[in-house]
């Protein structure tokens, strides 16, 4: 598929570091389960910004996302709870909307958030725009939290959002120009037992 051909074009010259040195992937190492104590989660940062270009960043992160999914098929939580997170911050490059340029990595991701909720597995996604990814990867997210923007076409694109969930959370769009430091427009009914938007403040979540 689209991810083989692009791994197979980093497999020569200098980008062939990408694939051939440093230490194997592995899902059990970054949860800390080959090492440790065991009593806790270790936490494992991936940090794309050194490789070449976005071309490596997608193949990478295309790669990563199906070790994560055979790791996931053979680890199901066995009672549904929560027992791993993977969080993708700046997601846009790598899951566009339908209409734009296919990243590698796009379809390992969608098959992924499809049936990461069922094994155990928790997925945070945070992007600039919500406007910005595809709407099969948004209509996954049980939960949505909105920052503050005020520029018309980022309003409208969350109003545009927002309306797939219910004309109630899209006439709520009018409220994010005004949302403070640390405030969301939260949309959740698992979480809040309503489909009703409603103002949160994180800070009195971390105290």
């Amino acid at each position: 598929g689209d991810l083989a051909r692009t791994l197979h074009r980093y497999s020569f010259g200098a980008k062939g570091q990408l694939l051939e040195t440093g230490e194997a992937l592995s899902v059990d190492e970054m949860l800390g389960r080959t090492s440790g104590d065991g009593k806790r989660t270790r936490l494992s940062v991936v940090y794309l910004n050194c490789l070449v270009d976005q071309g490596a960043k997608a193949a990478f992160l295309g790669f990563l996302l199906d070790e994560v999914y055979a790791w996931m098929l053979q680890n199901p939580s066995p009672d549904g709870s929560l027992h791993a997170l993977l969080f993708l911050d700046e997601l846009a490059p790598f899951v566009p909307p339908s209409n734009q340029k296919k990243p590698p990595c796009k379809d390992s991701f969608l098959i992924l958030i499809r049936q990461a909720r069922k094994y155990g597995l928790g997925m945070l996604l945070a992007s600039q725009n919500i406007g910005d990814l595809d709407y099969q990867a948004l209509n996954q997210c049980s939960s949505w939290f909105l920052g503050g923007c005020r520029a018309t076409q980022e309003l409208n694109k969350a109003k545009e959002a927002l309306g797939s969930r219910s004309a109630e959370a899209a006439s709520s769009a009018s409220q994010l120009p005004g949302l403070g430091k640390g405030e969301f427009l939260c949309v959740s009914k698992e979480a809040l037992g309503h489909a009703r938007p409603t103002r949160i403040n994180i800070r009195n979540y971390t105290r």
